[in-house]
């Protein structure tokens, strides 16, 4: 049941309302749950070796850089409260990805409490690569990805579409060859860290291969509200 007492309260059980950054946000944040205070969620899509430039802003000058790895990443945070914040999954879903899709990340997480005294906190970030032809102009599958307690299920979207304006400048895709050898995206690591306030790391802590593998069934929500980062193919 939704419900909210007053004014300036957050509600109880309601999905949160995001508001679009600007007026082509390729990100979209959604929250369902009966306490979503204290998450920070974030993906991000850039070249390869540019930070600086966005996989949604990527013009390439001719058919020889039309195919380039592009660097997808993955950020979530929680911090108290809520107090007694149960980690339950985190995954991202891709239909094409070269890693698999879904593809599971912090396992070794799943079922810890996360914020075990009121000033306690949790951060996860990882990152993988893939490739991408831009010039192909073919729509590419969304990437989901999912932080989820017992208490709150915070889904972020991201869309890779570029601006009308870019897309006419693309120029034409290369002629494929059947021969050539398969591109192999770069696999990133994962961090992550559960503090309690005084800088320690209770339950450890540290870095590992880029995701846990395999398939979970995990309810996704079906309805996105379009928006940007929230204080979060």
């Amino acid at each position: 049941m939704c419900t909210c007492m007053e004014e300036g309260v957050a509600c109880v059980g309601c999905p949160l309302p995001q508001l679009p950054t600007d007026e082509y946000s390729n990100l979209s944040i959604s929250q369902e749950g009966a306490d979503c205070s204290g998450i920070t969620v974030d993906v991000a899509c850039n070249i390869m070796g540019d930070d600086e430039t966005a996989c949604q802003d990527y013009l390439p000058s001719n058919s020889g850089e039309c195919t380039v790895e592009v660097k997808y990443s993955y950020m979530a945070k929680q911090v108290a409260p809520p107090q007694n914040a149960i980690l339950t999954s985190v995954m991202r879903v891709r239909s094409d990805s070269y890693h698999g899709s879904p593809r599971n990340f912090v396992e070794n997480r799943w079922g810890d409490n996360l914020t075990p005294t009121s000033k306690a906190s949790y951060e996860m970030s990882s990152w993988e690569g893939e490739f991408v032809n831009f010039c192909l102009r073919d729509v590419i599958p969304s990437t989901t990805f999912e932080f989820k307690t017992d208490v709150c299920t915070t889904t972020a979207r991201y869309e890779l579409i570029q601006g009308a304006d870019l897309v006419t400048q693309l120029p034409a895709a290369p002629v494929s060859t059947a021969s050539a050898a398969p591109l192999v995206p770069s696999d990133g690591e994962t961090s992550d860290a559960l503090k309690e306030g005084d800088g320690g790391t209770p339950g450890g802590g540290g870095t590992s291969a880029a995701g846990g593998g395999g398939a979970s069934t995990v309810r996704f929500l079906t309805v996105f509200a379009i928006g940007g980062m929230l204080m979060t193919w």
